[in-house]
């Protein structure tokens, strides 16, 4: 039997005072759902990650759902680990941009697979891993290195090189050949310089561009796979006197810094929100994969600066 009006009215004032609030895990234990939503980042101090995650929040807490984020630091054991624990912790589902090995380096996506045997909803953001987990958000990346090559082929460079990880990730494979696609259309020559450590204070970079300029084989431009490797590289190309190499960029300057470089513009707010409104709507189907969905290389609007 339903109470009265008046009975209810008397409940609600005596919640409030006393600051009454509803046990989620026993409203979890009714309708079978925790109404949260784990994050998997590697490095939540990126800016990349941080505008990711902005994007998340727009449409997550809207839709009434909590986030408990962790982080891998770059490291698949520890990746691994989070994502056992937030399954542990009956996540609704789980948004993850997969760590990414250095070609050859020894690695298992097993606990990327245990997702899907569990029957959680889960979509990877900027890169995905096929096989294993195929439902994510992306940029194009190809056609966006595409035009980052065809910007410095317009700017006078009569060679382009490219600079970036040897990683394993699907997102940096893209954009390596869509380097390759438009040397390969304007018919010239690059100089390839994959790096195979993380550490900022690691010589490589510079051991290989100290050597081309002074055998005088120096590009007249380069693509750089991160926004972050780009400063390194212009830093060291300003030390060996080849400021006129010119570079494009994955990435933006901040607004007071002007460094000269062409800035491919990434959409990573929207790859947020897109990738959280999709695990939204897989968590409401029932849904626990989907397809790869690519946005257009359209949000990248063409200035002086940047593409």
């Amino acid at each position: 039997m339903r109470i009265s009006a008046k009975t209810q009215d008397r409940i609600h004032r005596l919640a409030a005072e006393r600051h009454y609030r509803p046990s989620s895990v026993a409203q979890a234990l009714r309708s079978q759902r925790t109404r949260t939503v784990g994050v998997v980042f590697p490095d939540v101090q990126e800016t990349f990650m941080n505008r990711v995650l902005k994007g998340i929040e727009t449409e997550l807490h809207p839709a009434d759902y909590r986030l408990m984020i962790s982080t891998s630091y770059f490291n698949g054991e520890t990746e691994a680990k989070n994502v056992r624990n937030l399954l542990d912790h009956e996540v609704d589902g789980l948004l993850i941009v997969p760590y990414a090995p250095f070609r050859g380096e020894a690695h298992v996506f097993d606990h990327l697979a245990e997702i899907v045997e569990r029957d959680v909803p889960a979509v990877a953001i900027d890169r995905y891993v096929p096989g294993v987990l195929d439902a994510a958000v992306v940029a194009d990346d190809f056609t966006a290195a595409r035009r980052g090559v065809e910007a410095l082929i317009a700017g006078g460079c009569g060679s382009v090189g490219y600079v970036g990880f040897d990683l394993e990730i699907t997102s940096l494979a893209e954009r390596y050949r869509g380097y390759q696609t438009a040397l390969e259309t304007a018919e010239l020559d690059g100089e390839t310089i994959l790096l195979t450590e993380r550490n900022p204070a690691a010589g490589d970079l510079h051991s290989r561009l100290a050597r081309l300029s002074a055998d005088g084989a120096m590009p007249d431009g380069f693509l750089v796979s991160s926004n972050g490797l780009s400063y390194r590289m212009w830093r060291i190309l300003d030390a060996l006197g080849e400021k006129r190499t010119k570079l494009a960029k994955f990435g933006e300057d901040p607004h007071w810094a002007e460094t000269g470089m062409i800035q491919i513009r990434q959409p990573h707010e929207e790859l947020g929100q897109r990738a959280a409104r999709r695990i939204c709507t897989m968590i409401a189907d029932g849904i626990t994969t989907g397809e790869r969905e690519v946005l257009s290389a359209e949000w990248a609007s063409d200035k002086e600066d940047g593409i």
